[in-house]
């Protein structure tokens, strides 16, 4: 093997292996109750992962992601449900660092297994992103 060949094998090692980091992180966040818990009333219509990806050579690096969407038949409902994961959240060790005005989400950060994980929540009544009315769950890997 070639001085070259052998650089473009490290170097294709080296991608390779950062394109695989993260599903450590998906796992930690998908096993938080917050992204198993279906609010009251709630009807889980998105369920998305997404590992972290380290950015390649030219890429913007990525963290690991969960999504949950909701969807309620009322805004009354999604507004109890907002306040269960609210409660929830605070019972099972989130920090919550915001409140939005009119109390139309929240975010928090925890530790979880290899480093800080952000948690935003948010109530959705605008039907031109349906659900509507929906609760939108998303956690997220810092990786600090």
């Amino acid at each position: 093997m070639t001085r070259r060949a052998a650089e473009v094998a490290v170097a294709l090692c080296a991608v390779l292996a950062l394109a695989g980091c993260g599903d450590d992180q998906v796992d930690a966040l998908e096993d938080d109750p917050i992204a198993s818990m279906i609010p009251a009333g709630g009807e889980l219509v998105t369920s998305r992962e997404e590992d972290a990806r380290g950015g390649g050579l030219l890429g913007k690096p990525s963290p690991a992601k969960v999504l949950r969407i909701y969807a309620f038949d009322s805004e009354a409902e999604a507004r109890r449900a907002l306040t269960e994961l609210l409660d929830e959240a605070e019972d099972v060790g989130w920090e919550i660092t915001s409140v939005t005005p009119g109390d139309r989400g929240f975010s928090g950060t925890r530790q979880l297994a290899g480093g800080t994980a952000k948690l935003d929540v948010a109530l959705n009544r605008d039907p031109a992103f349906p659900p509507a009315p929906g609760i939108f769950v998303s956690l997220r890997a810092r990786g600090d």
